[in-house]
């Protein structure tokens, strides 16, 4: 379908059973992006080019990283970032945009963390994403003055009852990334169409305030639901479809 797109769009790079390569190759043609997931840290320190192979960076695609979920935090902010570095060194061929983190509720850690990354890495590359048990609202104030990017996870937003972020002042000018599904009863990450009206209108009210610059993740690990999704999406910025306006940066 040739769409005019304001954002860039992405897909995870585990929608099809299969390894990171294999994804990316079947996601060339459908989306701008590929989000490699991390899902955890001892297994994908193991990873080799038989996960992530070198071809990955001639296809016609653009990366970011998402971080694993099972992060030590428990033993320190210093020892999360090696993992982490040492992770990255596994896609820094890739060159990609930035990185996912799964922040820790312990803004002290946080701040550590964030002053690490700052020595190797920029601070507009590392987004900080709300989850469960964390929204992101108590380290509003460490986020801010970083300069670190908020990836919005609207799903999380939904399914905690977190909808007071969005009236952070600042909060989502400084959101660079939307990770987009209609969460289900049990976390699942549901296609675009079970998304309820209410749902639909606090992305409706994101979408009004988010860069067109920005990366929108269709985070769908189910091909025929990411299929849907995506022309779901496309046909909002149809003729036909719904309008929604975008900020130009």
């Amino acid at each position: 379908m040739n769409v005019e797109r304001p954002y860039t769009i992405a897909a995870p790079s585990f929608v099809w059973p299969g390894r990171v390569g294999d994804n990316c190759r079947y996601l060339e043609n459908m989306v701008d992006e590929v989000a490699v997931i991390f899902f955890e840290t001892r297994a994908c320190l193991d990873y080799t080019d038989k996960d992530l192979p070198p071809e990955l960076a001639r296809l016609d695609l653009s990366y970011h990283v998402h971080l694993p979920l099972d992060l030590p935090w428990t033993r320190g902010a210093k020892e999360v970032h090696r993992l982490c570095e040492n992770l990255l060194t596994k896609t820094d061929f890739l060159q990609p945009r930035g990185v996912v983190l799964h922040p820790p509720q312990d803004e002290l850690e946080l701040r550590e963390f964030i002053r690490l990354w700052s020595l190797t890495r920029e601070t507009r590359e590392l987004f900080l994403e709300n989850i469960k048990g964390n929204d992101l609202s108590a380290a509003w104030p460490v986020i801010r003055d970083s300069g670190c990017p908020v990836c919005l996870d609207l799903g999380h937003l939904l399914a905690f009852g977190q909808e007071s972020l969005l009236e952070t002042p600042g909060l989502l000018e400084q959101t660079r990334m939307l990770h987009l599904y209609a969460p289900g009863p049990e976390g699942e990450h549901e296609s675009l169409s079970r998304l309820a009206p209410h749902d639909f209108h606090i992305l409706h009210h994101i979408l009004r305030h988010l860069p067109a610059s920005s990366v929108i993740v269709l985070e769908i690990f189910h091909p025929e639901k990411l299929v849907e999704s995506l022309d779901i999406f496309h046909s909002w910025f149809t003729n036909e479809g719904l309008v929604f306006g975008t900020r130009s940066s």
